[in-house]
Formats: structure tokens, C-alpha cells, sequence
């Protein structure tokens, strides 16, 4: 009698469940490195489970969790926390790693820190993976030695959490390095935990919630509205360099903060600078990095970074329609671009591609390979309609594209404007020459915005 298994999805399960799944894979991860594992029905000193090693000497209290977590309660408990992240296993000091983050970012100042005595990262982005990278016990680039014999590694020195497989003489497991050896040669940005809720429908705007101490940053001119206790801070950022390189990506040279300095809640609005939607990112969810095109970006939470980055191919820089420039945020929180039209949202599987017209591509994932594409054909390109180039996205990764690229709309309203006049028509009080004269303003205001944008 054959006995028939079918793969659950962890999806599906309930809280109580993911923590025994959970326990059952962080256990047979370190039964490979020589450890036996006894779950707790209570916490006992912060721990879910321990975890005894065969040399008799080696014990771990572990607790587990979903994402990288810091609690002032297990300070001085001796804790490790396992997590697991597309595949692979975390197993850090929660005290060592914790003087890091604190020294690193801004985690110390944030409500969840200050009143409810902790803070979870919301995704593993490219810089704490990179802090946690001595720490991954099992994935795909895992380090395992088979020998017998353990050489010292200097405590200056880069060391990751080294488990040995089938060493019975030997504890499995390596103290890691202490908190004050580790130098990350980065900082962390650990944006501010920002609440939002958008407002209308076709010309949405965005309201940022501030606690005490929070703080947002948008390009200047991007406010609508802010309530009492918040300040505006003006400057460029981080430098000189810093305004230089958001006036080469199509920002404003000066980045305004909007910094909470009153009690309780406050609230602070943001509009486009055109009709159309705004597209909450949160950044920790696609590896702490994504691409906007030039003038997408509305606003962010502060400790978000906007970076040049330039397009990888020639063709995609000369053709694209945005030119060699995009803009590049990292950070760990949330980021709002603004779109004209509706908003299509589309994941692409590894390898697929989607060929676009270049005006209507608003922002994409990292991962995502970005070129141009010539349509072939004569008749295609003179009387297609379409233009010379498409946008070819391959993926895998997230893409955000418009139905309605600003630049369209205001072509189509200064030919019409230009249209009307040449007629004399008039739609409007004041006979053929108001008419006239209002479309030949509009095409001049509308010319005059297209040669700012």
C-alpha cells in the first residue's frame, strides 16, 4: 500500500503551526552540525528551544522568529534567534549583532523601540544581509568542512557562525566574534516605521502618520498639507554631492524633511505634481533597492537614500526616453512614486519578458533586465504610431508601468490647443480671438511645463 504525501503550503497554516514547522526545520538544519533539539512549552530566559551539542559542552538557547528581531528583554539572556530567508538559515548573537544595529541605524529612536521595547526589520534588505551574512548556517553558498581540525581566526577578522558536519570530537559550533570587533563598513538604513493612507481615486495623495521623532522626506513643492508639531528641515541631504546628483537624476537640488517634534500623532500630505496614482514601495520586500524613472519619486521615509544609477546598456540609455539617468532607493522602508493614468502592477518570472513603450515604464525591481528594442518594419515605425523603440523588461522581478505618461497627455492637449487656434474656433467667451489666445496660453504653459520636466 503506496502511501500518498502532498506538500503543504506554509501559507495555509495557523500561528501555532508555522512555529512547529519552524522548529522542525531550524532542528534538522543543526542535526546536520551535530546538535539535538528540545522545544520549550514555555520560554524559558527568551528561549523556544535549546539546542545541546554531542561534545557534551556546546548549549544554545534559540529563539526562533519570521525576520531579523531585536527585544530589550532578551538583553543579557546569552540568545541566539534563528530565521529563515529564501532558503537559508540565520542563527546571530542577539546581543553582539544588536550593539551593531543600534550604533548603525536609526532603530533606537523609533516608536516601536521606545514603547513597545523592540524592533523587527520587515524584510532582509542587500545591507543587513550583508551584517548577517557571518551568521547563515545553511543555503545555497554554505560553508561546510568535513575535517577534523580547527585553525584560530583572528577576532579582527570577518568570521561567520562556522558549524563543522560529522565532528564528534570537536564542539560544532564557533563562538562568533564579539559586538565590539565588529566594523561593518557600512551604515544600515534602517528607515523610520512610517504609517500612510491614500486619498482619492484618479489624483490620489498620499498622508504620511508620524509619531514623535518620525520623520519623511520629499522633493520640494511636493506638500499638501502637514498638522500641527511637525517641522520642516530644507537641505540637500548629506553634501553638496548629494543635491548634485538628485538635480542629474531630474530632482531638486534641496530635499525638505517633514520631523515630528510634538506629541502624539501627526499627519502630513503629499501631492504629484500631475493627475494620477501613487504607488506605495516598501523597499525591505525586494532586497532594500529599487528603480524609479526620473521624476517618479513623490516622497519616502527618512533613512531612505536616493542614488543615481545609470542604465546598463546604450541602447536603453539613448532610446529609453529618460535618457542614461534612473533613480536608485535603498533603504529597508517605504517609498511613493506617482504614475499618470492607472497603475499596472506585474511580477515577471525568471526569463519572461514584457516589451513596452518607453514613457509608460514608472519604476521596476533591481533584478529586472532593462533594455530597448527596435521595431522592425519601415511601415511600423513611420505610421505604427508607437515610436522607433520599446522597452523590453526581462525578468525575474516587480514592474510598475502607467497607462497615462504625463508627457502624452500634454502633447495631446498643446496639439489640440495649437489645433483650435489655427481654426479660429472658440469655445469660450470672447469670440475666435479669446479662443485664439486661451489655446495659444495653454500650449505656452504646457510647452513651458514640458521644458522643466
Amino acid at each position: 500500500m503506496s502511501l500518498e504525501l502532498t506538500r503543504i503550503r506554509y501559507a495555509d497554516l495557523n500561528a501555532r503551526q508555522k512555529e512547529s514547522y519552524n522548529f522542525q526545520k531550524a532542528s534538522a538544519v543543526l542535526a546536520d552540525f551535530g546538535f539535538t533539539t528540545l522545544r520549550l512549552s514555555d520560554d524559558w530566559q527568551g528561549a523556544d528551544f535549546i539546542a545541546q551539542h554531542i561534545d557534551g559542552e556546546t548549549f544554545l538557547k534559540v529563539q526562533l522568529k519570521g525576520r531579523p528581531t531585536f527585544e530589550q528583554k532578551y538583553v543579557g539572556k546569552n540568545l541566539y534567534v534563528a530565521f529563515e530567508h529564501d532558503g537559508a538559515w540565520y542563527l546571530y548573537p542577539h546581543d553582539e549583532v544588536l550593539a551593531v544595529v543600534l550604533e548603525a541605524t536609526n532603530v533606537r529612536n523609533t516608536e516601536s523601540w521606545q514603547k513597545q521595547g523592540g524592533y523587527s526589520f520587515h524584510g532582509l534588505s542587500r545591507r543587513m544581509a550583508e551584517l548577517l551574512e557571518p551568521y547563515r548556517v545553511e543555503g545555497p553558498d554554505l560553508r561546510v568542512s568535513d575535517d577534523t581540525t580547527t585553525s584560530p581566526t583572528p577576532t579582527s577578522a570577518p568570521r561567520r557562525t562556522e558549524l563543522r558536519r560529522g565532528d564528534a570530537k570537536r564542539p560544532a559550533f564557533h563562538t562568533v566574534r564579539r559586538a565590539r570587533s565588529i566594523h561593518p563598513p557600512f551604515r544600515i538604513m534602517a528607515a523610520h516605521d512610517i504609517d500612510y493612507t491614500l486619498h482619492g481615486d484618479d489624483m490620489q495623495i498620499v498622508e504620511v502618520e508620524l509619531d514623535p521623532g518620525e520623520a519623511v522626506r520629499a522633493e520640494a513643492g511636493a506638500m499638501l498639507y502637514m498638522t500641527d508639531g511637525v517641522r520642516m528641515q530644507t537641505g540637500t541631504g548629506g553634501g553638496f554631492m548629494r543635491g548634485l546628483k538628485r538635480m542629474v537624476t531630474g530632482e531638486t537640488f534641496f530635499i525638505t524633511s517633514f520631523v515630528h517634534e510634538g506629541r502624539g500623532k501627526a499627519q502630513v500630505a503629499f501631492s504629484a505634481p500631475y493627475p494620477g496614482k501613487v504607488i506605495p514601495i516598501r523597499l525591505a520586500d525586494y532586497g532594500g533597492r529599487f528603480l524609479f524613472q526620473k521624476d517618479a519619486f513623490l516622497c519616502a521615509a527618512e533613512g531612505i537614500e536616493i542614488e543615481v544609477a545609470f542604465t546598463k546598456k546604450i541602447g536603453a540609455g539613448l532610446f529609453g526616453g529618460e535618457g542614461f539617468i534612473l533613480q536608485r532607493l535603498e533603504g529597508d522602508g517605504l517609498a511613493f512614486a506617482h504614475a499618470g493614468g492607472t497603475v499596472i502592477e506585474r511580477d515577471l518570472a525568471p526569463g519572461e519578458t514584457l516589451r513596452v513603450d518607453t514613457g509608460c515604464l514608472v519604476a521596476f525591481a533591481e533584478g529586472v533586465d532593462y533594455d530597448i528594442q527596435f521595431q522592425g518594419g519601415f511601415k511600423n515605425a513611420l505610421f505604427g504610431g508607437e515610436g522607433l523603440f520599446l522597452a523590453v523588461l526581462r525578468g525575474p522581478g516587480k514592474v510598475f508601468l502607467q497607462s497615462l505618461p504625463f508627457s502624452r497627455l500634454a502633447n495631446r492637449i498643446v496639439a489640440a490647443s495649437r489645433f483650435y487656434s489655427n481654426r479660429g474656433e472658440t469655445r469660450t467667451p470672447g469670440g475666435a480671438l479669446g479662443g485664439a489666445l486661451g489655446g495659444l496660453a495653454a500650449g505656452g504653459i504646457l510647452g513651458g511645463i514640458l521644458g522643466n520636466e
